[in-house]
């Protein structure tokens, strides 16, 4: 017996997880200022720490600041998103805000870079040359403990910051040399990352290098209970993490790589395509101590032997490795037939996973189809800890004048999910409209999701059974998918048209604990399809767009 497709989708859709809008916030931006945030940080309290940076004047509260040319800021809101106080990082030079963290203190730990000399709190820093990292403490009442700077006689950045009861890790790029509190480090080509060690009191304890003779970034860091962590970002050519290695498929590709806490590269593992350039922008942990990657892939990218396919001009990627050996666990893409992006991630309570990012026209995430209000807008989506969508929402404005919207970070606690960004003169999320008036000017947007109590959302346990995206998809011919179970036992995996036909039969018989699936498109008429698994009253579905 058929059904229709709308009753079809309806069965086979993932059960969707409350959300909700609880608070929205924009800084007011004078005339020709730009606002944008960076990243976010939650601590024990529900407070969030938002870092970013700002042009002119930016209002915030009751206080308004003024940037001598480009500054960075570290925001602090209560629970119920109204914001505690405000404090600049800057000087005259160019100085951007980059990441925040807290750590198991409670202290609030931002990185960035300055040029020149940088005052926080009345404390100032002097870069060795055209830019350095800048690393500040700050207390929940917005004092400024210490800051210092690192780099050497050349450029460096600060990108990243994570903290654990080992210490702050701190991650960035440099080129030629650099001196990170101590360790000269030497570039291996046209630009190294850094990543190094500090006590709470801003003291250096290790400092390494990665990198190759390409250009290599420093993109993303968490940190792990058990003093490791996690960093990603992107590389060229052949690219060392300390005794490991790794080689792109031919421009610049995403890396993840994880590290004891003694600065020892455990492993590290690549993916991307052979023409273009791929990114991993966010790194999380998951209570296993697995690794949570977020990123940027184009067209058929390779990650750790799997293909995936990006369904337009560039889509975002959301991936688990194995903590132990860095092994691809899974791995999804988020996109539509435009230009999207996957930005930060961040895990919650039962290994729930928040991503952020941005895109154009639209995109479906599991059974939410989110439409662009105007150039590109920012979305907020959440997975279970299997890769399986729960639910996505959007956010973002008509985006004039050649700007847009813009994902910052996003953090995830029992508190709930804050996430950050920028936005363009007006914009929506959910039921608050933000405005960054007057015209023709940017704001910074904070937002908070799901501060209801963790009990009232229940996280759907890891799936007995699932099923990779297709790929490539769209397809015209060969199309490959992986089912996965955790142990035997039958599974059918069948193919249905627009009007609940059943159109091929991948599989019928025991499943294992990972099989390839392969089947020809061509001959099926160019449509919408779905591929659904069953195994002893497990499902899992995926869409298959077919075009010729």
């Amino acid at each position: 017996m058929t059904r229709p497709l709308a009753l079809t989708l309806s069965l086979f859709a993932p059960a969707a997880l409350a959300q909700e809008w609880s608070w929205a916030y924009a800084t007011a931006n004078t005339e020709g200022g730009r606002g944008n945030g960076a990243a976010v940080a939650l601590d024990a309290s529900g407070a969030s720490y938002v870092v970013g940076t700002f042009q002119e004047t930016m209002t915030v509260g009751a206080q308004t600041l003024t940037a001598e040319g480009e500054d960075a800021f570290v925001i602090r809101f209560d629970a119920a998103g109204e914001p505690d106080w405000a404090v600049q990082i800057g000087g005259p030079g160019r100085d951007v805000g980059a990441d925040v963290a807290v750590g198991p203190d409670g202290a609030v730990y931002a990185v960035g870079l300055f040029d020149g000399t940088a005052s926080a709190g009345g404390t100032s820093i002097t870069s060795a040359g055209s830019s350095d990292a800048f690393v500040v403490q700050l207390t929940a009442a917005g004092g400024v403990a210490w800051a210092r700077a690192l780099g050497g006689p050349a450029f460096d950045t600060g990108a990243g910051v994570a903290a654990s009861d080992a210490g702050v890790f701190v991650t960035g790029g440099f080129v030629e040399t650099t001196d990170i509190g101590g360790t000269a480090l030497t570039s291996a080509g046209s630009g190294d990352l850094y990543l190094a060690r500090l006590t709470p009191a801003g003291a250096v304890t290790w400092a390494v290098q990665a990198g190759g003779p390409g250009s290599d970034l420093a993109l993303g860091l968490a940190a792990h209970a058990d003093g490791s962590a996690a960093l990603v970002g992107r590389f060229e050519e052949t690219a060392g993490f300390g005794d490991l290695s790794v080689t792109s498929a031919g421009a610049g590709d995403a890396f993840v790589a994880r590290y004891d806490a003694d600065g020892q590269a455990l492993w590290a593992a690549r993916g991307g395509n052979p023409t273009s350039n791929d990114y991993g922008f966010g790194a999380a942990f998951a209570s296993d101590g697995d690794v949570i990657a977020s990123g940027e892939f184009s067209e058929t990218a390779d990650f750790s032997g799997t293909a995936v396919a990006s369904a337009g001009s560039a889509d975002g990627f959301l991936a688990r490795y194995a903590g132990a050996d860095g092994a691809l666990v899974w791995i999804e893409g988020v996109g539509g037939v435009e230009y999207d992006t996957a930005g930060d991630v961040a895990v919650g309570p039962g290994d729930a996973i928040t991503l952020t990012g941005g895109f154009n026209a639209e995109i479906t995430v599991g059974a939410d189809v989110l439409a662009s209000a105007g150039r590109a807008d920012v979305f907020v989506a959440r997975f279970g800890g299997d890769g399986a969508p729960a639910w996505a929402v959007r956010g973002g404005g008509p985006g004039t004048a050649g700007f847009s919207e813009r994902a910052g970070g996003v953090a995830a606690t029992a508190a709930g999910v804050v996430a950050t960004g920028g936005f363009y003169e007006d914009a929506d999320f959910g039921p608050f409209a933000l405005s960054a008036a007057p015209q023709n000017h940017s704001g910074v947007y904070v937002i908070g999701l799901d501060r209801l109590p963790v009990a009232t959302e229940p996280v759907p346990p890891p799936r007995a059974l699932s099923l990779s995206a297709p790929s490539p998809n769209p397809a015209s011919g060969a199309v490959t998918l992986r089912l996965a179970a955790p142990d035997a036992r039958h599974a059918r995996v069948e193919v249905f048209d627009a009007l609940g036909r059943s159109v091929a039969l991948l599989h019928d018989g025991p499943s294992a604990a990972s099989r390839p699936l392969r089947f020809d498109a061509s001959a099926l008429a160019p449509g919408l399809y779905v591929v659904r698994a069953q195994a002893d009253g497990a499902v899992a579905i995926r869409r298959l767009v077919v075009a010729r």
